[in-house]
């Protein structure tokens, strides 16, 4: 829930009334006087961060690797955007959807430095009321201003949090913290959130399909290939690298070799009739390489871009498999 700009005096005058007196007015966002009071009742301190629960290192970094895919993608895209964080003091945290804190970008997170901060777990439970507490429980984004943290001495920033979605469940929250609101628009802070989000939650939705076709594509018995014009390989599954390291010196992680170097008749296969716009359906085909022969049964598909053929996909089977 992205909100309209709210009077910090008034907010720290609802906070102060709450925390003195015990009453909530009737002003207060309903989704962060419901974070007050369960903060309250829980006996959270809401003058300093208190000792925070942190993961052991060993858990950190298994933890890590375990997302390393979102860490791997929000690495990249913090590098092209580091110097806009910087100009506006702003603050950015990656968390799991228990709340522990995967990567502290940029600034200090309300002055405690990386190390600190992450591996820590920024639940309701440790911290009492703040953007994550409310993106935890209500999977919506989320902008609190600062009088509204439940810790005192994190009322100086504004944060804003999103949650990161994967197949409907939730992932991710991201978080962040403004410290100087005044020279930045709170719409720019939810559009710069929102974008962030909808990237990282679009490439791990991708990451996802592609994993899954991965795996499928392993399984099956035959040799799969995408080739560019030219013979180069772009991908290939597990049969098909098994392949190419019989005709040629490949290893797995090197650069595929290029089949019109390796198949000596590849002008008279299907696989150059493919990029003439030709395709193939299970046709009997003899490769010959400079290491042996083989004959498969081949389907290979031209892919158009912009009415051009601009790849093929190759489908071969040994027929002693058959």
């Amino acid at each position: 829930m992205i909100r309209e700009r709210r009077s910090k005096e008034k907010l720290q005058t609802y906070y102060t009334k709450y925390i003195v007196d015990g009453i909530l007015d009737p002003n207060v966002h309903p989704w962060v006087a419901e974070s007050w009071q369960i903060s309250h009742e829980a006996g959270i301190v809401s003058e300093a961060m208190p000792e925070l629960y942190r993961l052991p290192k060993a858990e950190l970094m298994e933890l890590r690797d375990r997302h390393k895919t979102a860490l791997t993608y929000l690495d990249g895209l913090y590098r092209e955007i580091d110097e806009h964080f910087n100009l506006y003091n702003l603050s950015l945290l990656l968390l799991d959807n228990e709340c522990h804190v995967l990567k502290n970008y940029a600034l200090p997170f309300f002055q405690r430095v990386a190390g600190e901060v992450e591996g820590a777990r920024l639940a309701e439970t440790d911290i009492g009321t703040s953007s994550i507490a409310i993106v935890a429980r209500h999977k919506t984004p989320f902008l609190l201003f600062g009088p509204e943290m439940w810790i005192k001495e994190c009322q100086s920033g504004d944060a804003c949090s999103a949650p990161v979605f994967l197949n409907g469940e939730l992932q991710y929250i991201l978080t962040l913290v403004s410290v100087q609101q005044q020279e930045l628009p709170y719409s720019s802070i939810a559009a710069l959130m929102l974008s962030m989000t909808h990237a990282l939650e679009t490439y791990l939705q991708l990451q996802a399909r592609l994993d899954a076709k991965q795996a499928i594509l392993d399984a099956v018995p035959h040799a799969v290939y995408h080739l560019l014009p030219g013979g180069e390989v772009a991908y290939t599954n597990k049969l098909g690298q098994s392949r190419l390291s019989g005709i040629a010196s490949y290893n797995k992680g090197d650069t595929y070799p290029n089949l019109s170097d390796v198949v000596l008749n590849y002008r008279h296969t299907p696989l150059y009739k493919g990029f003439l716009g030709i395709p193939s359906y299970n046709k009997e085909v003899t490769w010959i390489t400079a290491q042996k022969t083989y004959e498969d049964i081949t389907t290979v598909v031209p892919l158009y871009r912009d009415n051009e053929v601009g790849g093929i996909v190759a489908i071969s089977q040994p027929i002693e498999d058959l």
